[in-house]
Order: structure tokens, then C-alpha cells, then sequence
């Protein structure tokens, strides 16, 4: 839900125990982890919504869970946003 921008099902998802430290085992990368945070960053924003706006609300919510960036995972955050989403990578700076 949170890769989609379904941010209200995202809520009832975690409300009923889903874990912030989720992630996906991606087959065509060799088994590459892709965690919930990253699919945040990542996110498919519903059409007439801006994106950087929707991953911010999605990092909020999970940090609101109990999610925690660790160092590398916070680098890694602000190396996918570094270039093109000045507003996210400013408050995965300030927030995470």
C-alpha cells in the first residue's frame, strides 16, 4: 500500500500489526531486500498528487509505527533523493 500512495490502507494495515520493518526480496536482483522506507521513497503517487508530498506522509507514518532509519538506511534515503526530490530529501534530513 504505502509503494501505491494507499496511505489510508497503509494505516489499517499497520493498526492491525504490520511490521514497519517489512521488506521484499526482489528475484530479478539477485534477491535484493527492498524495505518498506525505500518503497516510500519510491512511491507511485495517485494521479494529480504530488509524489514528494505522499512519500513524506508515508515515511511519517511509518516513523509514527515505530520505524527507525538506521545510518546506512537513512544514506541510502537521501542518495535516492538527492537529485530529483529536493523536498524529501530535505525532510529525510531533518526527520529520519
Amino acid at each position: 500500500m504505502i509503494k501505491f500512495g494507499e496511505l489510508d490502507r497503509a494505516r489499517i494495515l499497520l493498526e492491525s500489526g504490520a511490521s514497519v520493518d517489512a521488506y521484499a526480496e526482489i528475484k530479478r536482483y539477485g534477491g535484493a531486500r527492498l524495505d518498506i522506507a525505500t518503497q516510500a521513497v519510491n512511491c507511485l503517487a495517485p494521479a494529480g498528487v504530488d509524489a514528494q508530498t505522499v512519500s513524506i506522509a508515508a515515511l511519517a507514518l511509518l516513523r509514527d509505527f515505530g520505524h527507525r532509519a538506521s545510518p546506512a538506511q537513512k544514506q541510502d534515503l537521501l542518495a535516492r533523493t538527492a537529485a530529483q526530490k529536493p523536498v524529501l530529501h530535505a525532510w529525510i534530513a531533518s526527520n529520519l
